[in-house]
C-alpha cells in the first residue's frame, strides 16, 4: 500500500511572507519627508510606487511630526535628498513664493463625493484671495451647508496643496486650521492678504461664490503680488 503523502509543515509565518513580499498593510509602501519652515515644519507622505501624495501633516504644538506620521503610516520610511518638484513647490509656498499645484497626483482613497467637491472648489481659490465656508456651500449648491463644508475642510488630507487656509468665517475671521491660526494668518499675509485691527480679512480680498473659476481682478489699490487672481 502506498502511504499518503504529507507535505512538510511550513515554519513561515504570515508576517514573514508579507515582509518578503514587501506588501504589509500601509507599511513600507509609504515614504515621508519633513520640510522645515520658519512658520512651521511640514510632513509629506507619498506612496512608494507611483509617488502619489497620501497626506500632508501640519505642525501641532507639542506633537512630533515623525510620531504622527509613524502612527498614521506604520513603517513609512524617510526619503533622502532634496526632493522632487512637489517638495520644491512646498518649500517655495512656505516662503511666500507664488506656486501652483495639480490635483492629479493626490491619493483620494477614502475621500467621499461631497468632500471631493469641496476640495476641488477650494483648490480653485486663487492665491491672495479668500472665500467663506457659506460662500463655498452656496457655490456647491448646498445653501446652509457651511458646517458641512467646514467639516470637509477640517479633514482635508492635503493642506497647502488644497489651500484650506484660504477659507474664512462669514465675518471674515480666521477659523480652525490644522497648523494653528498663527500659521494660517502667516500663509495669507505672505500671499498679500491684509487684515483689519480685529484680525479679520479685509473685504476686498473676499471672493463671492460666483467669482470662483472666473477671471478675478486684482484688489483695488494694492500692488502686492499675492493679490492677483490665479
Amino acid at each position: 500500500m502506498v502511504g499518503r503523502f504529507r507535505a512538510p509543515r511550513s515554519t513561515t509565518t504570515a508576517g514573514d511572507a508579507l515582509a518578503r513580499a514587501g506588501d504589509s498593510p500601509r507599511a513600507s509602501v509609504s515614504l515621508y519627508r519633513i520640510i522645515p519652515s520658519a512658520i512651521g515644519d511640514v510632513g509629506v507622505v507619498r506612496s512608494r510606487r507611483g509617488g502619489m501624495l497620501r497626506r500632508i501633516f501640519l505642525p501641532r504644538k507639542g506633537v512630533s511630526l515623525r510620531d504622527e506620521i509613524a502612527a498614521a503610516f506604520p513603517g513609512a520610511e524617510a526619503e533622502e535628498g532634496e526632493g522632487d518638484l512637489l517638495c520644491r513647490r512646498l518649500r517655495a509656498l512656505l516662503t511666500g513664493q507664488p506656486v501652483e499645484f495639480s490635483l492629479a497626483g493626490l491619493d483620494l482613497t477614502g475621500v467621499g463625493g461631497f468632500a471631493r467637491r469641496v476640495l476641488t472648489l477650494d483648490h480653485a481659490i486663487p492665491r491672495g484671495r479668500v472665500m467663506t465656508y457659506a460662500g463655498m456651500a452656496a457655490r456647491l449648491g448646498v445653501p446652509g451647508g457651511a458646517r458641512a463644508v467646514g467639516n470637509a475642510m477640517a479633514r482635508n488630507p492635503f493642506p497647502l496643496v488644497v489651500p484650506c487656509h484660504r477659507v474664512v468665517g462669514s465675518d471674515r475671521g480666521l477659523r480652525g486650521f490644522g497648523g494653528g491660526l498663527a500659521m494660517k494668518r502667516a500663509l495669507l499675509e505672505m500671499e498679500g492678504v491684509a487684515f483689519d485691527r480685529r484680525g479679520r480679512v479685509l473685504s476686498g480680498y473676499l471672493l463671492e461664490a460666483w467669482q470662483v473659476g472666473a477671471t478675478v481682478l486684482p484688489v483695488a489699490g494694492s500692488s502686492r503680488p499675492g493679490c492677483r487672481g490665479g
